[in-house]
């Protein structure tokens, strides 16, 4: 398998990956929501949240 583990401000634009992000913490969920969606990633298509 080839892992890319990539830092979050080093994201490239969205629709050229799929980010998978693992939460320990659910309150941090719309934070990180907030700052994807900014960029122009969508839930579902360009990331999934997990828990």
């Amino acid at each position: 398998m080839n892992e890319n583990i990539v830092y979050y401000k080093d994201l490239p634009k969205a629709g050229e990956c799929v980010v998978l992000v693992y939460m320990k913490h659910l309150d941090i969920r719309i934070e990180i929501q907030d700052f994807l969606e900014e960029k122009g990633y969508v839930e579902g298509r360009d990331y999934l949240l997990l828990s």
